[in-house]
């Protein structure tokens, strides 16, 4: 009995340090965190590092790095490495239209999404069709057998309706049977009122940045929700016209 009350002694003294322990752990957490916010506070206080923080200022920045002679490089590599890290291509248009321009970001980002698109169709065939599929949902393969059967126009109503993420489109578009022509075609004919339309926003947006008086700010939400709710009804017009290709090429020849 003794011995069985020592074990459950000692058993509640190991519980009891590792208790200590992690209470003293979330202390030292805690002031830690107290410490660094003060840091924070501290430098922020500071005008000179608020004025280098500012969203006009490093705005300015990354403009003058933009209009250098490497600047157009520079987007063109953003894009193939965005291609291959799946990020957002309204992402990369948007933050290509703040930064430049709205002519210069305009052609810009149109070049990045088109180069975008010929790195992930190409690089598909390396891939292998079974890994591609893999990434794919059952949506975009069905969308990729009707572009092989009906050529750009499906190219063009795909690429404007949220299939996927645009990187595994592509993907999916180069192992299946759509002919480069076509898909090429289909994506400059989609994209010119896709980056238009973000071009459009990008630009007040660059001007709210720049100004943020709340004429602009309210320019900027008004644009926004004219686009976004210009989407909603475009997704709804091209979604059944995507449908009824699909029923008309699976219906047997009479």
């Amino acid at each position: 009995m003794e011995s069985h009350h020592e074990v459950e002694s000692g058993a509640g003294e190991v519980k009891d340090g590792f208790a200590a322990s992690a209470s003293n752990r979330r202390v030292f957490i805690a002031i830690g965190l107290v410490m660094a916010l003060a840091a924070v506070a501290a430098l922020w206080s500071s005008s000179s590092l608020r004025l280098f923080l500012a969203p006009a200022s490093l705005l300015e920045r990354a403009r003058s790095l933009g209009s250098s002679p490497a600047g157009a490089g520079a987007v063109l590599l953003a894009y193939l490495v965005g291609a291959g890290l799946v990020v957002p291509i309204n992402f990369l248009i948007l933050s290509t239209t703040v930064l430049f321009p709205p002519l210069q970001g305009f052609l810009y980002a149109l070049a990045g999404c088109l180069a975008s698109s010929v790195f992930s169709f190409l690089a598909a065939r390396l891939v292998g069709r079974q890994t591609v599929h893999r990434l794919a949902n059952p949506k975009l393969l069905s969308w990729s057998q009707k572009a092989a059967d009906h050529g750009i126009l499906t190219v063009i109503i795909g690429r404007l309706l949220p299939l996927g993420p645009y990187s595994i489109v592509n993907l999916v578009a180069g192992v299946s049977h759509i002919r480069f022509r076509d898909f090429i075609l289909g994506n400059l004919i989609a994209l010119i009122p896709i980056v238009g339309a973000i071009t459009l926003f990008g630009s007040q947006l660059s001007r709210a940045i720049e100004n943020p008086e709340s004429k602009n700010i309210a320019v900027v939400a008004a644009v926004g929700c004219i686009l976004f709710v210009g989407g909603i009804f475009l997704v709804r017009w091209l979604s059944p016209k995507l449908r009824s290709g699909s029923e008309n090429s699976e219906a047997p020849d009479s």
